[in-house]
């Protein structure tokens, strides 16, 4: 058994429990997860995604779950804040059979498949509605704002407005799904580029209000369907984008 509890928001989430449930199904075992309900991820695991047999969710609004501290006192071993390069000690665990409890935001096992992660039927509709505006080649856009200082620093707005400029004069007929937390950077681009940009329209940015990580989540959905991911640096929410559903490129853009 995997005892897992994935911190953070959305995206760091899913590649901690994309780890877990990809050691699990190489060692037949099953996960228990802790999400925890709160100001920065208010919204229960089951209002996002499908419930999965592998997967059991013991969710929170406290800082401490006992009735997950029951479970996880069961474990061999636990890893705080691990990362991939240690992840040989977590499935050595696993592969002989023994309880591990993983807390982390990072990624310690192969997370090339997001295959557990089902949107319920509302939100799939919802992203199968917008994908149905692609054209036969979309590229999606992720422009990080906000608190993350990395990606505002590393991947300043002139670099994406270079790249979309680069690809309409190499196809004219290519369209834009722009995905970004940032009402102001959203109004540049679509004044620019309106007829080739994509939206998910009145959507919520803020993660204290559950349509707001809905609204995320719709991004994060059609930012995977599209052929190639234009993303910022330092950013889970793009990696996890190319990461989830059809293969496709990621291309971090640097100034």
């Amino acid at each position: 058994m995997i005892y897992v509890e994935p911190r953070a928001g959305l995206c760091n989430r899913m590649r901690v429990m994309a780890s877990a449930y990809n050691l699990a199904k190489e060692y037949n075992t099953t996960m228990t997860v802790l999400w925890r309900v709160s100001e920065g991820l208010n919204c229960s695991y089951y209002d996002l995604f499908c419930h999965d047999p592998l997967v059991s969710v013991i969710e929170t609004k406290h800082k401490f779950s006992i009735k997950f501290l029951v479970k996880a006192l069961k474990a061999r071993r636990c890893f705080f804040n691990i990362k991939e390069e240690d992840g040989e000690k977590v499935e050595s665990l696993v592969r002989n059979k023994k309880n591990v409890y993983v807390n982390t935001v990072f990624d310690f096992y192969d997370v090339k498949h997001y295959e557990m992660f089902v949107p319920i039927p509302e939100i799939e509709k919802r992203i199968a509605d917008i994908c149905q505006s692609y054209a036969s080649y979309t590229i999606g856009i992720h422009i990080r704002r906000t608190d993350n200082i990395m990606a505002i620093e590393h991947s300043p707005l002139s670099v994406f407005l270079e790249f979309i400029d680069k690809e309409i004069e190499k196809n004219s007929d290519v369209r834009f799904y722009l995905a970004t937390d940032s009402q102001e950077v959203e109004k540049e681009i679509v004044s620019c580029y309106k007829e080739y940009i994509i939206l998910n329209e009145n959507r919520t940015l803020g993660r204290n209000l559950q349509k707001g990580i809905e609204d995320a989540l719709i991004d994060l959905g059609c930012l995977s369907r599209c052929d190639l991911i234009a993303g910022s640096y330092y950013s889970s929410f793009s990696e996890t984008a190319a990461h989830w559903g059809k293969e496709k490129e990621l291309k971090v853009l640097v100034s």
